[in-house]
């Protein structure tokens, strides 16, 4: 499969719907800074730069269309209660509305995986990502065998009903499950949280399929264990959720490929070739995307903190820590997604210094030569001085919207 790099973007609104109280589609013509048509596989997120009253926000959101659409995309979000980013976006982005975006992102997607039996996951907003692989399989006419689950809390909350049944009539190899955590006395079909007995009754063979797993972290842990303890492979149980808990270093070292750094000079800083994932054999599997401090083989360094300037501050860097953990230790934050170099949202620019970047595929060739980083995958080798310098952007951060200069 082509590797489609990350590039700037301006997002166009054309339309938004509502799929349920709290979630809305956004329909969004998505154009590159180089004029070409914008591509992405299923499964794979954006990070947008949303403006508020008082500051920006860089949030990452997966594509819930299936990448088959050319330049119409569509986002699928969920607006959280304390969410002023969603909530901005739910209250003032209107039609012709423009935002600043980077993307895309991630290895979430089954074009990674073997043609197998797939098992598909998803618990609220997580369903995004699986009706991005459904609409990209419905669209190829594929006849693999999916058997599809679908947690929601009640039938208010369920996402893409009348799709998906539509898809089912025609896909004829597609099982379809809702199973409701708070259901009405009228519902009499699956209920209660996800068990290994509900599980195993509905996908009996589930352990002979690769599963793709995607929603809130107890749900996806619990997931995984029902799958394992049914005989299923680790390597074929594959999740994603950005801002998630830490898994322990072992869990870490098993799902994610780190490539092969070495430290060079700015402008040359970092090894231009893509990195190369883990043999599996047959397949590579996604790396589960959570936030954290430091990834499963932070560089062994040892002496003196080095030094870091950025927005006019100092902080020191101890050995081995990344540039987004030294930050936040003296209280200054620099804005992450995945936390891992999968999704762009840490890009600053070097402007002199040395580091050692150990990103996932989240920096373009081009941004690599431009002198950019990845702040939450980069750890100092001298001391450093960075901006925030975006192209496209200005130093806040957002492009010029209707909606973001007149509420």
């Amino acid at each position: 499969m082509p590797v489609f790099e990350p590039d700037d973007l301006r997002l166009v609104l054309i339309d938004r719907r509502a799929e349920s109280a709290n979630v809305t589609t956004y329909v969004f013509e998505a154009i590159r800074q180089d004029g070409q048509i914008f591509r992405h596989h299923p499964g794979q997120s954006l990070s947008l730069t949303l403006p508020s009253e008082s500051n920006s926000f860089q949030r990452s959101f997966t594509i819930a269309s299936g990448g088959t659409g050319g330049n119409r995309i569509e986002l699928t979000i969920k607006t959280g209660g304390q969410a002023q980013a969603t909530l901005w976006m739910h209250k003032y982005l209107r039609i012709g509305d423009t935002l600043a975006a980077r993307g895309p992102f991630g290895r979430f997607s089954l074009v990674h995986a073997p043609k197998a039996p797939l098992l598909l996951v998803g618990a609220g907003s997580g369903m995004t990502p699986i009706m991005s692989m459904l609409r990209w399989l419905r669209v190829r006419a594929d006849t693999l065998d999916i058997a599809l689950v679908q947690l929601a809390r009640s039938r208010a909350d369920e996402l893409f009903a009348g799709e998906i049944g539509a898809m089912a009539e025609v896909m004829l190899n597609l099982s379809v499950h809702l199973c409701l955590s708070r259901p009405d006395e009228k519902w009499t079909a699956l209920s209660g949280r996800i068990s290994r007995p509900m599980l195993r009754g509905i996908v009996p063979d589930m352990a002979r399929r690769v599963a793709f797993c995607c929603g809130p972290e107890p749900v996806m842990k619990a997931t995984r264990a029902i799958y394992l303890a049914e005989g299923g492979l680790e390597d074929a149980f594959i999740t994603e959720t950005f801002g998630g808990a830490e898994h322990d270093a072992a869990s870490r070292r098993r799902q994610i490929a780190m490539p092969a750094v070495r430290p060079v000079e700015r402008l040359s800083q970092v090894n231009l070739s893509v990195p190369t994932p883990v043999d599996k054999g047959a397949w590579c599997p996604a790396p589960h995307m959570h936030e954290r401090s430091e990834p499963a083989s932070a560089p062994v360094a040892s002496g003196e903190d080095l030094m870091i300037g950025f927005r006019g501050k100092n902080f020191p860097a101890k050995p081995g820590q990344s540039i987004v953990a030294a930050a936040a230790a003296s209280g200054l934050r620099i804005p992450t997604g995945c936390g891992e170099g999968s999704c762009g949202t840490c890009r600053v620019r070097l402007m002199s210094g040395r580091v050692d970047m150990r990103d996932q595929g989240g920096i373009s060739r081009r941004d690599k030569a431009g002198g950019y980083i990845l702040a939450c995958c980069s750890y100092p080798l001298t001391d450093l001085e960075l901006v925030n310098d975006v192209a496209g952007v200005d130093q806040a951060g957002v492009m010029s919207s209707p909606s973001a200069s007149s509420k």
